[in-house]
């Protein structure tokens, strides 16, 4: 007799898979395009039906991604994690499929398989940042939530949609910073192996450059945007400021 599948083993298997990508060796996982965990056969059950029933995108479909609010700034955070501050306003990336004609339309049925890795580059946008004179090299210069998945929700247009909103993400040190979003769809990858879950990199975006600043010089915190107030109404943990 086959257990029941639980929200609780959907939930686990994207931790293990989340845990995974966010545990990867930065060069490694710069250089790689999959990665593998276990899962349990409940999970493979539990992916099955996923598929069957919420799958809206079949084949080698194109997928696009869309920058829907752009970073503008953050309070650097140095080497303390005691009263660091996030990007303000919160990014946010819309996935959209391509059909081969080349139109976009949104997804609006959660697959269950998509998430999305930010990652920190120079203002160029030609290399990953670095920092010469660093507090501390063991320290990672980006910190927060950088492994997100997404969320089917109804945007400022009134249009429901896929999207990645990255809410908790901060920045040690001050200078001129683009962010890199890399988006994957997990999906099995031999339908005859069910002990093998592969994330595959299908698309990526940099944002528009942001300027990380001392507390001393910092402005403050801007007006949320309508998007960020919408998306706060249905359940986001978003900080929405009038």
């Amino acid at each position: 007799m086959i257990n029941d599948v639980t929200t609780a083993d959907v939930q686990n298997k994207k931790k293990r898979i989340f845990d995974s990508i966010d545990n990867e060796d930065n060069s490694q996982f710069n250089n790689t395009n999959s990665l593998k965990a276990d899962v349990s056969s409940n999970d493979l059950l539990e992916s099955s039906l996923r598929r069957m029933k919420h799958r809206s995108i079949e084949g080698n479909k194109q997928y696009k991604l869309v920058m829907r609010q752009e970073p503008v700034h953050v309070r650097m955070c140095g080497g303390s994690d005691k009263d660091r501050r996030t990007i303000d306003p919160p990014p946010i990336v819309e996935v959209l499929e391509v059909d081969e004609a080349g139109q976009l339309y949104p997804i609006i049925k959660d697959s269950g398989f998509f998430i999305m890795r930010v990652e920190l580059w120079n203002e160029a946008k030609t290399e990953r940042a670095k920092i010469r004179k660093r507090i501390n090299k063991d320290l990672p210069l980006i910190l927060g939530d950088l492994v997100m998945g997404s969320r089917v929700l109804l945007d400022d247009l009134g249009r429901t949609g896929t999207f990645f909103v990255f809410d908790d993400i901060s920045v040690r040190y001050q200078g001129r910073f683009s962010l890199k979003f890399k988006f994957y769809d997990l999906e099995s990858e031999d339908e005859n192996d069910c002990l093998v879950s592969k994330a595959t990199i299908k698309t990526d975006i940099f944002s528009e450059n942001f300027v990380a600043i001392t507390a001393r010089e910092f402005p403050g915190m801007l007006k949320s945007s309508q998007i960020t107030k919408v998306f706060k109404t249905q359940g986001l943990k978003l900080s929405v400021r009038n």
